[in-house]
């Protein structure tokens, strides 16, 4: 049985932080039009919502190229038998690209 329903796409990247006033919350935007993506409430402290509004974007943001190394590294490991110097083994890589959501 085949599964016909498509992965729905996020907004594009690159996404940022728009700078709130002192005591707002945090919105993550894309683009020059300031798209609201989403918005970090202010119900913890200013810096521990900024922290978590510049980890999302940080994740978000280098998603894409890492699932792309982890897939360049799944090649070259399954190219050499399974063997590496890098100490990163098949297994390895198959749980990062599950943790990623990727498989």
């Amino acid at each position: 049985m085949t599964n016909n329903t498509a992965t729905p796409k996020h907004t594009p990247t690159p996404w940022t932080i728009e700078k709130p006033s002192k005591g707002c919350d945090v919105p993550i935007i894309h683009g020059s039009k300031f798209e609201e993506i989403a918005v970090m409430m202010h119900e913890l402290s200013e810096e521990e919502i900024e922290a978590n509004a510049q980890l999302i974007v940080k994740a978000v943001n280098s998603h894409e190229k890492l699932v792309a190394i982890i897939h360049k590294m799944q090649d070259l490991i399954e190219s050499n038998c399974g063997w590496n110097a890098t100490g990163i083994f098949p297994e390895d890589v198959e749980q990062a690209l599950k943790s990623a959501g990727e498989i």
